[in-house]
């Protein structure tokens, strides 16, 4: 009658990196076991991983003979973020500042060109929970048709961020982007000729012009008449 349990030696313990390829974890290391029967070999997993890819895993081997006496041994595997994402600094690329003209154009993200829109991320991973965001001033440089927009960016590492603990896994970067009114007023329709009639001893008339449409940054531009007769 076998009353001797197999024998069983799990893999080392391990600390790999919170970005390791774990699709195979016999790559880590297979355990050793022995009985002076036959036996048979299994293997389960626990994960305790945050969404950010630290925690642990832990392998548990169980070892069973015929007679079903039995071993168990186990392997945990510690991962941790050895390099934290833009640790070193080189994996946002920031947009550039802008000029453009218009009276109102669209300076939403999505309706600026690239690079201009948003700042481009690099080597995202497992390891990383990150969100970007604006906020945007306006400074008039010449009110109604040009002004300044100072904008704001701000992307956050979720994983490395900690309010009130630290700074780290936080970056600012402001953008500025230059809005110019750079088109002249267009008039709506003017008169190409008016007439009016003289009349009496003096030669004189009542002269009224007619208020003109135009197409402006400004809705109120200033307009002025000048001809053969003053201004």
């Amino acid at each position: 009658d076998d009353q001797l349990p197999p024998t069983i030696t799990p893999p080392a313990d391990l600390t790999l990196d919170c970005n390791a390829d774990l699709s195979n974890l016999a790559d880590y290391g297979e355990p050793e076991a022995d009985d002076n029967c036959s036996f048979t070999l299994s293997e389960s997993v626990e994960y305790n991983v945050t969404p950010c890819g630290e925690g642990f895993l832990t392998r548990t081997f169980t070892a069973i003979d015929l007679s079903g006496n039995s071993s168990t041994a186990q392997q945990v595997i510690q991962l941790v973020n050895q390099q934290p994402w833009n640790s070193g600094g080189n994996q946002i690329a920031w947009p550039p500042d802008y000029s453009l003209s218009g009276c109102d154009p669209d300076l939403q993200p999505a309706a600026l060109p690239a690079p201009f829109d948003q700042p481009i991320l690099f080597g995202l991973n497992g390891c990383a929970q990150v969100s970007v965001g604006w906020t945007d001033q306006i400074f008039w440089l010449a009110e109604p048709g040009c002004f300044q927009v100072l904008r704001t960016w701000k992307v956050i590492d979720d994983c490395q961020y900690q309010p009130g603990i630290n700074n780290n896994g936080i970056w600012e970067y402001t953008q500025k982007i230059t809005v110019m009114d750079t088109e002249a007023p267009l008039f709506i329709d003017p008169p190409s000729l008016l007439t009016f009639f003289a009349s009496g001893n003096g030669c004189t008339a009542d002269v009224n012009l007619p208020m003109l449409q135009t197409i402006d940054c400004d809705e109120n531009p200033l307009i002025s008449v000048e001809g053969d007769l003053g201004s």
